[in-house]
């Protein structure tokens, strides 16, 4: 923990120290703008108040009009005095004239506060306790309800409604307690294969289309699409700024939601990448069909260690905490890692199919969903499942606890069902 602390301390000096860079240049830029603009005001003053005029000296030329004044007296009476007169007009619009030019260029400083967002240019530190939902009895817990949704992946609202995405490409949204659609979203033209909630209840989708869509909920439109070189997308993470997505490929990608741009690509692995987590701020972890698990850096775009020890590909994964992940893999063993040693804690006699995915619990309690139609609930103590539920007939292949109580689970043939104790 103390670790975690310091590292976090040291990514925001970092980040004050880029931030009062950027500052001090734009001070600079601005200063050395305002000089230049000075500069060229310079020739433009000096144009009008020629140099010519500034040589005359009038105090010595009216002392010389008074003198002949005195000496010549066949002029008309006052043509001297008015000839002074005109030289004092001149020498009071030539003071106008500077004053006029001086006063036309002023520096006010200025010393109120500089409101500046520090949220847009520096960041934000999210703090907060999330309570895991607490660990079901897996004896006592009864199917309440299903209904036939073509669903391939869920999520939920905080309200307690369901997201599905749907074989047919849409998104559908349900009242799990009645089993009621109440909102459909024709999304893409393929399999919906990932579906994740965003800030502001955002709904981000990928697609065996090849795109990844992000949707207002409330007025059902798309709001950015990206698309990607390859024909099939299977699971997404939502990272920072950023979009996180493996497809039918070893590679995975890393998208800048704001440009739909790909701005690194991350191809350790060796054969298909099937799931994908994030552990902490800024580190990801992915398991393949390679049988590899591989632990990045997100902001370096490095792999910083490599997991072995399945037989199997990996299929599912999830963190306990920020020290150690869980992993199920398509021979129905779940393993428990160490980030730092890389040591499996633990092998777990699963399932006797695939497990497909986790959900974690308190007290560092988890619960497994797998295609042999089981529902366990585990505990990293020990390699003994606590309880379990079996599910009749059914290839469950997403599992999820539900805000309000409960249980949500799909199977191979899109039906959704909600349990609860």
């Amino acid at each position: 923990m103390n670790v975690f602390i310091m590292n976090l301390r040291d990514h925001i000096e970092k980040q004050k120290d880029n931030v009062r860079l950027s500052i001090l240049r734009k001070i600079d830029s601005y200063s050395d703008a305002l000089l230049d603009d000075l500069e060229k005001f310079r020739p433009r003053y000096f144009k009008i108040i020629s140099e010519d005029l500034n040589y005359i000296d009038l105090d010595q030329t009216e002392s010389d009009l008074k003198q002949f004044n005195g000496d010549h007296s066949d002029h008309e009476p006052n043509y001297y005095t008015e000839q002074i007169s005109k030289l004092k007009n001149l020498t009071h619009r030539l003071e106008y004239v500077d004053n006029l030019y001086q006063n036309s260029v002023i520096f006010e400083p200025q010393y109120s506060d500089i409101q500046i967002d520090f949220d847009q240019c520096f960041g934000r530190l999210k703090i907060g306790l999330y309570s895991q939902p607490a660990s079901p009895d897996l004896t006592k817990t009864r199917e309440i309800n299903h209904f036939e949704a073509s669903a391939t992946c869920l999520t939920f609202f905080k309200s307690g409604e369901i997201a599905c995405g749907t074989k047919g490409g849409m998104i559908k949204i349900w009242d799990p307690m009645v089993g009621k659609c109440i909102q459909k979203i024709k999304a893409h033209n393929k399999f919906v294969n990932c579906i994740k909630l965003g800030e502001n209840e955002r709904i981000y989708t990928c697609s065996s289309d090849g795109s990844i869509k992000i949707w207002d909920k409330e007025t059902r439109k798309c709001v950015k699409t990206i698309l990607s070189p390859n024909c099939s997308l299977e699971v997404i993470e939502l990272w920072k700024d950023n979009i996180v997505s493996c497809d039918w490929s070893e590679v995975i990608r890393i998208w800048d939601v704001q440009t739909g741009e790909c701005i690194h690509m991350l191809n350790d692995h060796e054969s298909l990448v099937y799931c994908l987590g994030l552990i902490g701020s800024n580190r990801l972890i992915s398991g393949s069909n390679d049988k590899k698990i591989i632990l990045w850096d997100l902001e370096a775009f490095r792999s910083l260690k490599v997991f072995s020890g399945h037989y199997s590909p990996v299929m599912c994964l999830n963190v306990l905490d920020g020290n150690s992940f869980i992993s199920g893999s398509k021979d129905g063993k779940i393993k428990i890692w160490n980030v730092d040693t890389n040591e499996c804690l633990l092998t777990l006699n699963g399932h006797e199919k695939a497990v497909r995915e986790f959900q974690v619990c308190e007290n560092k309690e988890f619960i497994s969903c797998s295609e042999d139609g089981n529902i366990k609930l585990w505990t990293e103590l020990s390699d003994k499942a606590i309880c379990e539920l079996s599910v009749d007939n059914a290839e469950l292949v997403c599992l999820k606890f539900l805000p309000t109580g409960g249980l949500a689970t799909c199977d191979k043939t899109g039906l959704i069902r909600i349990f609860s104790e």
